[in-house]
């Protein structure tokens, strides 16, 4: 069975553990990272957002494709159950059936877009029930309870609300920072790290650009003297397409579609024009950089 490299973003903090056998400190001068190697590497990456509008009496499920290459949805429908008052008893209602199809890297598409208004009769005429939970199943079966939503239906109203709901490392510190957001085969930068006696943890960053599969050796100077790490590191660099890298109901495409879709119309938006009204969404591969690397770029 081969085993993939564990995966990380685009931004890397590496810890590499030298040990100096000499009572005396030694300066670390430079890092060199060489015979670096990038291959582009295809990650498929599908998540969901969406919730219960209130003003629109709607339930909207939408995928986007966080991942570079083009993928299936993996969900199959919603599930619906009505649930008794007090006694917290659910009683299954209804499946709504999710088109299997695939959707393009970047594309945010409307999956389901449903009226709940269908439902006021029976909440009417059965009043020992009060909330309606509706929620995504997988082709596996499994129901996903992150993917889940309960909703209350107001008699005073006569229509359903939101219950209420929450809203959604420390720094790394000024560290060498390999910039690799071009193609080179080695790399290297000055430092002023200090080693005690024993073993010290030597830090520095890498920054990649671009999703891919990431390769390289490292060797460290001190002074005249180099010394040569006899690993080999293979590294997953991921880069998404939005902010949001895990979905969720209620998240920031929930709040794109209250600004940008009141009517909530269905919808297949391109990561260019997500970018073009909210730009906030999209992944800013080189934020952590500026932020914590302390570089202009």
């Amino acid at each position: 069975m081969v085993v993939e490299p564990k995966l990380y973003s685009n931004f890397v903090f590496n810890n590499l553990t030298i040990e100096n056998k000499r009572q005396a400190q030694q300066a670390i001068t430079e890092i060199e990272l060489y015979d670096i190697e990038k291959q582009d590497y295809a990650i498929s990456d599908v998540q969901y957002d969406g919730g219960f509008f209130e003003e629109k009496q709607k339930i909207v499920l939408l995928a986007y494709n966080n991942g570079n290459t083009k993928d299936f949805i993996d969900v199959c429908s919603l599930n619906y159950y009505t649930y008794e008052s007090g006694a917290y008893r659910k009683h299954f209602v209804k499946k709504q059936e999710i088109n299997y199809e695939e959707i393009e890297p970047g594309n945010v598409k409307s999956l389901i877009i449903e009226s709940l208004e269908s439902f006021y009769d029976f909440f009417e005429d059965n009043r020992e029930y009060s909330d309606l939970k509706i929620v995504v199943q997988n082709r596996e079966g499994e129901e996903i309870e992150f993917l889940s939503v309960l909703v209350r239906y107001d008699r005073e109203q006569q229509r359903f609300v939101n219950h209420p709901r929450g809203f959604a490392g420390p720094s790394v510190e000024e560290v060498p920072l390999f910039n690799l957001t071009t193609d080179v085969k080695k790399q290297s930068v000055k430092c002023s790290q200090m080693v005690s006696y024993g073993a010290t943890n030597i830090g520095f960053t890498i920054l990649v650009d671009r999703t891919c599969r990431l390769k390289y050796k490292i060797k460290i100077k001190s002074g005249k003297k180099e010394i040569k790490d006899k690993n080999s590191y293979t590294l997953l660099i991921r880069v998404p397409a939005y902010t949001q890298e895990h979905g969720g109901f209620f998240g920031d495409f929930y709040n794109f579609l209250l600004a940008y879709n009141q009517e909530l119309k269905s919808f297949d938006y391109t990561k260019d024009l997500i970018y073009a009204l909210k730009s906030e969404l999209v992944f800013d591969k080189y934020k952590a950089a500026r932020e914590f690397g302390k570089i202009t770029i």
